[in-house]
């Protein structure tokens, strides 16, 4: 650990350069750096995952969902998203 790998992206298309930097993690590191932008909840309708989740062919039918203050989603199956909520903020009057 400590050590991250580079890599350069070209666009075929423009010429244009990325960069994209690759890091090996022994999964003690928070991926929200502490900061936490909603809830993600995942229920596999065909029961428990790993077990039950076909990778190969699926479909696998779930009933999951991601909230944050300022929308909602769900997800019917492998990302498929079904429904989209979006509120506003609250306005600050002073």
């Amino acid at each position: 650990m400590g050590c991250g790998l580079e890599v350069e992206i070209g666009d075929p298309l423009d010429g244009g350069t990325g960069y994209v930097y690759l890091f090996e993690t022994d999964g003690t590191l928070d991926p929200g750096a502490g900061a936490s932008y909603g809830t993600y909840s995942f229920n596999l309708l065909a029961g428990s995952y790993p077990q039950d989740y076909d990778l190969a062919n699926g479909p696998n039918a779930e009933d999951s969902e991601f909230a944050s203050p300022l929308y909602r989603t769900h997800f019917s199956d492998r990302w498929i998203r079904d429904e989209l909520e979006v509120t506003t903020a609250p306005t600050r009057r002073g």
